[in-house]
Formats: C-alpha cells, sequence, structure tokens
C-alpha cells in the first residue's frame, strides 16, 4: 500500500462525501451479503470484493456499494482521496464496514464481526491500520483460494466456524432471516432499526488465558510467580479438512513489531502490555493448555500461523523464540507456531498450499500444511 509523509490537500471528490438526501433502495439479498462481505474483512479492495461476487454484473454491483456508501452502512476511507491527490494514475479503492453496516451484519447473519476502530465523523484511519487491515484481508484471501487447488480439500473462513463451532447456540443469533428481506428499504432499517439478540462481540477473535509467569516484584529479591489474566487478537481465525479438520489462528506480521524482548521487560508486569510477538505467542501456549480455545470458540484444538514480510524476518522469529518457547517451563510443540512470509508466497502464486511451498515450524524444518500434525504439549 503507498503511502506518504508530505501534508495532503483536503480537496474531497464526491465520492467520498456522503449526500445529504441519501437514495432509498430495497435491501436484497445481494445488498446484505455485500454488506456482510464488508464487515468480514475490516478493510477490503474494491476488486477483492468483486471477485467474491462473479453472479452479479459490473453495473448493479457498483449501484449497491453506491447505495450502501451513502447510507452509511459501508465507508471509504477519505486517506484514500488524499492519495488520489498526490499519485498520478488510478489507484485501488477500499472499502471498510461502518457501525450502521455491522448492526446490519449483525440482524441476518451468526458470526460476530468488530465494530470499526476508525474515527467515523470523516472516515478517517491511521496509515499502520490501514496497512495491516489490507495486509491480513489479502493474506486469508490466498488461504481461502489456495485451498481450492488441494484434491479432496475443504476451507473453512471465520464464519463457517461461528456456525459450526460456537461454544453455545445463543452467542450473536441473528433476528432476521434473509427469506425474510422482501420490501425491506433500507431507510426503514435505519428508523426502526432491529434488537439484535445475544452477546455483542466488539472484538470477537479475542483469546484470553490465566498464566503463572516469573516477574520482579519491585523491593523484592528474585523473580515471583504471579498468576496473570493476558489476552491476544488473533488477526484471523480458519480451518481446513483434508482426512481430519485443523484449526488455526492467523497472526499477519508488518515486520515492525518487537520479536523478544530483553530480559528485564521478560521479567515484569510491562510485557503484558507492550505488543511483542513473544507475549502474543504466550497467550496463545496458556490458552492452549487451558484449554480456552474450548470454552471461547467451541474448538478441540488449534495452531498458530504467522505470515511476515520476509525469510529473513521468519529465521530471526524462529532463532530468538525456538529455545524459549520448546524447552521448559513452556515446552510447545514446534509444529504449534507455523510461518511463511510475503515475499516466499509471490513465488507461488500467493498460494500457501502450493504443492513446492511449505512454512516452516518453530524448529525451522519444513511443513506442508495440509498434511501438517497437529501441535501437542
Amino acid at each position: 500500500m503507498y503511502m506518504s509523509t508530505t501534508t495532503p490537500r483536503r480537496h474531497y471528490a464526491k465520492r467520498y462525501i456522503r449526500r445529504d438526501n441519501p437514495p432509498n433502495f430495497e435491501l436484497t439479498e445481494r445488498a446484505i451479503r455485500i454488506n456482510t462481505e464488508v464487515c468480514r474483512r475490516p478493510l477490503i479492495r474494491k476488486d477483492q470484493l468483486r471477485n467474491l461476487f462473479p453472479e452479479i454484473s459490473d453495473r448493479p454491483f457498483d449501484q449497491i456499494i453506491s447505495n450502501l456508501f451513502h447510507n452509511g452502512f459501508i465507508a471509504r476511507p477519505r486517506q484514500q482521496q488524499e492519495l488520489h491527490n498526490q499519485v498520478n494514475g488510478s489507484l485501488p479503492t477500499y472499502l471498510t464496514p461502518d457501525r450502521r453496516g455491522v448492526h446490519l451484519h449483525s440482524a441476518f447473519f451468526t458470526d460476530p464481526v468488530a465494530t470499526p476502530k476508525y474515527s467515523q465523523d470523516n472516515n478517517r484511519m491511521t496509515w499502520g491500520y490501514m496497512r495491516h487491515q489490507h495486509t491480513t484481508t489479502t493474506t486469508l484471501i490466498n488461504y481461502q483460494t489456495g485451498a481450492q487447488t488441494v484434491p479432496n480439500f475443504s476451507f473453512l473462513s471465520e464464519p463457517d466456524l461461528w456456525n459450526r463451532y460456537a461454544p453455545n447456540n445463543v452467542i450473536n443469533q441473528p433476528t432476521l432471516r434473509l427469506e425474510d428481506t422482501r420490501k425491506l428499504m433500507a431507510h426503514d432499517f435505519i428508523a426502526n432499526p432491529p434488537e439484535v439478540r445475544g452477546r455483542s462481540a466488539k472484538i470477537p477473535l479475542q483469546l484470553s488465558a490465566h498464566l503463572e509467569w516469573p516477574v520482579h516484584i519491585p523491593g523484592q529479591a528474585g523473580l515471583s510467580t504471579t498468576p496473570i489474566y493476558a489476552r491476544t487478537q488473533p488477526d484471523g481465525y480458519f480451518a481446513q479438512h483434508h482426512a481430519r479438520t485443523d484449526f488455526f489462528f492467523l497472526e499477519s506480521d508488518e515486520g515492525t513489531e518487537t520479536i523478544l524482548p530483553g530480559k528485564s521487560t521478560r521479567h515484569s508486569m510491562q510485557l503484558f502490555y507492550d505488543t511483542s510477538l513473544f507475549a502474543k505467542y504466550l497467550v496463545y501456549i496458556a490458552a492452549f493448555r487451558k484449554r480456552a480455545h474450548v470454552k471461547q470458540f467451541g474448538i478441540p484444538s488449534f495452531q498458530v500461523i504467522t505470515v511476515t514480510t520476509t525469510p529473513r524476518r521468519v529465521s530471526q522469529i524462529i532463532d530468538k523464540l525456538h529455545a524459549i518457547l520448546t524447552r521448559d517451563p513452556l515446552h510447545i510443540h514446534p509444529n504449534f507456531f507455523l510461518f511463511t512470509d510475503r515475499n516466499t508466497l509471490t513465488q507461488y502464486d500467493n498460494n500457501p498450499y502450493h504443492p513446492d511451498h511449505h512454512h516452516k515450524n518453530l524448529a525451522g524444518d519444513d511443513v506442508q500444511l495440509h498434511s501438517a500434525s497437529s501441535s501437542s504439549a
């Protein structure tokens, strides 16, 4: 994604400004499904979204996007227009969910989606948030499309998993059915939004667990093992089925995050307030040991895939974390963590399931994803 440090001009094209009197339109099944696919991917290029609906021709697809935007269901980040003012030529258009769109999704579908984190007064995001969300969306699409190239293989997306494996049958239950959408008009939905039943999941992908960790307590000698409640927010969640079902949480690493903090930080409470791959991986291990995934997601096991920037970054992560994570007291199986990078994936048509592509495990060994062994303690 292009980034600039120059001060942008503040002239916005009309397509980035909602109409004062947005057109009323029927919330057809097509419109609801398009809105939902935007909500399931916090930042998606319009062409990526278009590819998800090959059965809809261009003109009605564009009209639905326009109607959803002007009525506040989806957003077009205004920073996108700032790029148009600075860069010659055409740039991709990006779409993001809006709060009204999240409510519309929750009224019809079981899988929870996150409320947008960016400022809604002018549809702005931080550059880091935009880049990370775009990278994550593209990575998950690559896994889904890549899985389709493997014979007798099926891919379960996050919505599939919430429908099949939710820990109970009352989480985020929809209040409306798609077959009951006849003559449901956007303005009527906006004026009288239905009450969404069940738990409201602002952060649906959150894994939490209690762990015992040695920290230095001020005024005391040595380290004291302290109970800590920690959590992490995976960037993605999917499963594959090939003779058995394997479940994965995804970490999309931009290459800027600390891998392993210094020893003093590792043995302080600050470890769980700062961001690092090590702290995230600790929570994954603790959740796996405590079987938190069973209670929170209804799945029997899981592994963690980290997709980062370059082969060098993969090697750095493995070199710094292999010994500390696979030996006592953590002692996690090397296959619990799998790694690949975007530079390598481009050599294999961005297909993580390409027969010649391998993920690395925490020991640096090659692992083919569709034959990876489930992790063990």
